[in-house]
């Protein structure tokens, strides 16, 4: 795994919880590099999932919280790093149709591991499908990754996902649709 996934994990955990919540996470999850990353460099994708199990551990959250919040926090991190990466796209769906060429262009994945195959799909008049095949257990990260790409639009779309795990393959199945409207009004 690139090391960006990394150096931005310790940031997120520094920022979020504290210089001391990011020293008991790598004690617990005692990685072979001591916690110390650069962004060029590519480590081990267990020693990702490690330290966010020693964080979800330490913070009594199910890990899959914190690979959402991730999620977020990265795809702000690409934007950052490549500015003009959705300047061609009017909409979060118009920049999902091209997945596959965002993911390239950033260039997050190294060469042991590839990049999830991504399909996307209109599959009605107001719904689409992102289907995901990976081995890696990135879900949440795509999860949280899609929201803060809706965000940035302010579309009102929300995403539902399946899983489906089959040998060594996880194929997941994001449903992207229209927020359905607040049903509650406000009498005067």
């Amino acid at each position: 795994m690139k090391g960006l996934f990394f150096t931005e994990l310790v940031e997120l955990v520094e920022t979020d919880y504290g210089f001391a919540v990011l020293d008991q996470v790598i004690r617990t999850a005692v990685p072979p590099t001591d916690g110390v990353y650069t962004s060029m460099c590519s480590y081990n994708a267990e020693e990702f999932f490690g330290l966010v199990e020693a964080l979800a551990v330490d913070m009594k959250q199910p890990s899959s919280t914190f690979l959402r919040s991730f999620g977020r926090h990265f795809f702000r991190c690409l934007l950052d790093r490549n500015e003009k990466l959705l300047d061609n796209y009017s909409s979060a769906i118009k920049a999902l149709q091209d997945v596959n060429e965002l993911v390239r262009a950033t260039r997050i994945f190294s060469f042991e591991h590839r990049p999830p195959k991504a399909e996307f799909a209109e599959v009605g008049p107001a719904a689409w499908q992102l289907t995901i095949r990976t081995k890696l257990p990135v879900q949440d990260i795509i999860l949280g990754a899609l929201e803060a790409c809706i965000a940035r639009y302010g579309e009102p779309l929300e995403v539902s996902r399946t899983d489906v795990q089959t040998d060594n393959t996880i194929t997941t199945r994001f449903d992207i649709t229209p927020k359905a409207p607040s049903c509650l009004t406000t009498f005067k």
